[in-house]
């Protein structure tokens, strides 16, 4: 049977999908580098059961979208169903892939404060602190309190899956109309 009527519609789909997250990305301000919104695609894939439709990002993405949990507090996202779950990603737990070779998490936010462009003064001094001061401030509140999700990928899921159903099935019924069409076109 030809299928074309389901494929088109989930590629529309995932089409949608991508298009809401790089929009959630953007608002979110989670866009400063456009790596992350570069790399949102999908694919659909034909299986022997039928199609799956395929999402992927950079690996880092998954943080962005679920959250971080802290050392002292918990973060959590809503998964596509709506229903809360605890970040599945904590601080802590010692598998971090940046490592101290970069400068670990301080020296990334190091690197992020002086692009951003701003510095704090101390409160004693009235100087501004270095860039290496504020990114270990910074990597250490990260650390206790963790990083908020932005749920690019789980909130455009969440609004989609109800409808679905329904238009997935009106396609293939679209495309069983037209199998049985020429079915009954080869029998007369």
């Amino acid at each position: 049977m030809k299928t074309d009527n389901t494929r088109k519609y989930l590629e529309s789909f995932g089409k949608y999908i991508v298009k809401q997250a790089r929009t959630i990305l953007t608002k979110k301000g989670k866009n400063v580098t456009k790596e992350l919104y570069n790399s949102l695609e999908f694919k659909v894939v034909e299986t022997l059961f039928g199609y799956e439709v395929h999402f992927s990002m950079e690996d880092y993405g998954a943080f962005v979208d679920k959250g971080v949990s802290g050392t002292k507090q918990t973060q959590d996202y809503t998964n596509p169903y709506g229903e809360n779950k605890p970040s599945p990603f904590r601080f802590g737990t010692g598998s971090s892939l940046v490592g101290k070779a970069k400068g670990g998490m301080s020296g990334i936010m190091s690197k992020w404060v002086k692009k951003k462009g701003f510095q704090w003064r101390d409160k004693q001094t009235g100087k501004f602190m270095s860039y290496k001061s504020m990114g270990y401030l910074i990597a250490r509140s990260i650390y206790s309190k963790g990083i908020k999700g932005v749920a690019f990928y789980q909130r455009p899921l969440q609004l989609a899956l109800p409808k679905f159903g329904v238009d997935l099935a009106k396609a293939l019924a679209d495309d069983l109309r037209l199998e049985i069409k020429q079915i009954n076109k080869n029998i007369n």
